[in-house]
């Protein structure tokens, strides 16, 4: 965890702040603390104030979590009973450690249910997915399965398991090389391609294909997702 500190300009201070935050940090080991730059991320700013005035600026700060403004010693025993919270959640829930290269793949069989409940979810009961007698006059000659289903076998992959919780979807763009018919199994792999560090996230692009039972591949995609730092920790293979 890191902790930014910053102090007003102590024109009418009405208590120790130096010793207040000295016994502060005492309590917490294992923090960052950084002080005197206030272009970089914490997960918390302590903005001190020796009295009630707050004749301090905070916008600039680029806070995590929280900025706390701090008075009084009473406001130092809050901030203390805030991070040992923030602490104790994070032990429950550390970043999830991704590395360029890493896979994770799910299946899928295509049944007409499952077809169904597509169309029923997106509204897209166009006849070539769902009526077997007009499917059987065009091209394919049989029902195929939505286009963006298969796409969303991979963002269901990105989801739930690379990168998993807390992504958020940026950027899609997706090629459908194969039709995919009723019976058909598709497997969704996902790869972490590479990454890009921004202040309080990353930007990793991700490569996807959905392969048939038979290895051919149905569809390919290369997406973005943001992956908020304070939820994953990021690095290159061989690091």
């Amino acid at each position: 965890m890191e902790i930014g500190v910053k102090f007003c300009g102590g024109c009418n201070p009405r208590y120790d702040r130096g010793r207040e935050l000295t016994a502060l940090k005492g309590k917490f080991p294992d923090v960052t603390w950084v002080c005197g730059s206030s272009d970089q991320v914490c997960d918390y700013w302590l903005v001190i104030c020796g009295c009630s005035r707050r004749c301090i600026a905070t916008q600039e700060l680029l806070v995590r979590k929280k900025i706390l403004l701090l008075e009084s010693p009473i406001d130092f025993q809050k901030a203390v009973k805030q991070i040992k919270k923030d602490q104790r959640s994070r032990g429950k829930q550390e970043r999830k450690a991704l590395t360029v290269g890493d896979e994770a793949a799910m299946e899928k069989k295509v049944t007409k249910e499952v077809v169904e409940a597509f169309a029923s979810l997106t509204g897209d009961y166009n006849k070539m997915h769902m009526d077997t007698e007009f499917a059987s006059r065009q091209w394919f000659q049989k029902p195929v399965a939505h286009g963006m289903f298969s796409s969303s076998l991979l963002s269901s992959v990105m989801g739930m398991k690379l990168p998993g919780d807390g992504t958020i979807l940026m950027e899609e763009s997706s090629q459908f090389q194969k039709p995919v018919y009723l019976g058909d199994n598709i497997t969704a792999k996902i790869t972490f391609h590479s990454y890009q560090e921004e202040r309080v996230f990353y930007i990793g692009t991700f490569h996807g294909v959905c392969t048939n039972q038979n290895g051919e591949i149905i569809t390919e995609m290369k997406a973005k997702q943001m992956m908020m730092k304070h939820l994953f920790q990021v690095k290159e293979k061989g690091e």
